[in-house]
């Protein structure tokens, strides 16, 4: 054999394998990264279902008013998902955790449904209403129909004859027939007997 064909079969250096390892080392930190992120939305999700069932299972039991006094989950029948233990106290649902990174995976899971204290492993949550105070919503106007202006409707409207109220199309003005049907003619959208509706 030559000197030639000898090189060749040397296989890798050092470098490339500490290469090699040092690729399968970051993949594998990541790998174990998601896994644990994976793992622990799914507890999340288990105890955040137990905590739902908690709720229909203690309203059913108050007659569907709601749970009255303190109660465990295991007095109406449920079992605490691993890590986690459910009671009703203080007209609250609280979820006490034993990892609060668990408690903080299930608290950005429920948003503004839940007061949040993680450092003491505890979340409590509201069942049908947020914590969050939210100043009531002004009432929409209703811009399918407007009032005349100076006698006549804006752009893109008819007048209807009732109230001198006008229509953006005939579907609206029939919002304002008190019977029968609206009917467009070329000047207005007007009010007809029921009889002429199709």
């Amino acid at each position: 054999m030559s000197k030639s064909q000898k090189k060749n079969e040397q296989g890798r250096s050092m470098v490339e394998m500490l290469g090699v390892l040092a690729v399968i080392g970051v993949l594998s930190v990541a790998g174990i990264a998601g896994y644990n992120t994976a793992m622990r939305s799914h507890k999340a999700n288990e105890v955040l279902n137990a905590a739902s069932m908690f709720y229909v299972l203690a309203k059913a039991q108050n007659q569907g008013n709601g749970p009255s006094g303190n109660i465990n989950y295991a007095d109406v029948g449920g079992t605490n998902p691993s890590g986690a233990t459910l009671t009703y106290t203080d007209n609250a649902f609280t979820i006490t955790f034993t990892d609060t990174d668990d408690c903080t995976m299930a608290a950005n899971k429920l948003g503004d449904k839940a007061t949040t204290d993680c450092t003491n492993k505890k979340l409590t949550v509201n069942f049908g209403e947020t914590t969050t105070s939210q100043t009531p919503e002004e009432p929409q106007e209703d811009l399918t129909i407007v009032d005349m202006q100076d006698g006549n409707c804006p752009s893109g409207y008819k007048p209807t004859g009732i109230d001198d109220k006008c229509a953006k199309s005939l579907t609206d003005a029939a919002k304002l027939c008190s019977s029968g049907c609206a009917q467009d003619t070329p000047l207005e959208y007007a009010c007809v007997d029921s009889s002429y509706c199709l």
